[in-house]
């Protein structure tokens, strides 16, 4: 399958998003320090959820469908010219 120049561009923010979420910038630290008697609750950091890939995933169709709508509407313009 051949992608054309439109098509690597929509797949930045899916590749920045997987990259990110592969390698976060600030790792959770272990051992952190809670105070003592305060009586409130700590939850554990979970690991990456898979909301960022999903957020890079639909951008980049979104840029994909707007790139290509820019597309046909230059065609169909210089058609009427």
């Amino acid at each position: 399958m051949r992608i054309d120049q439109i098509g690597r561009w929509s797949l930045v923010p899916f590749g920045l998003s997987l990259v990110l979420w592969i390698f976060p910038s600030s790792p959770p630290t272990a051992g952190e320090s809670t105070p003592q008697g305060t009586g409130s609750v700590t939850v554990e950091e979970a690991g990456p959820g898979f909301e960022l890939p999903l957020v890079g995933l639909g951008s980049s169709l979104l840029i994909l469908s707007v790139l290509r709508a820019q597309q046909r509407l230059e065609s169909q313009a210089r058609q009427t010219f």
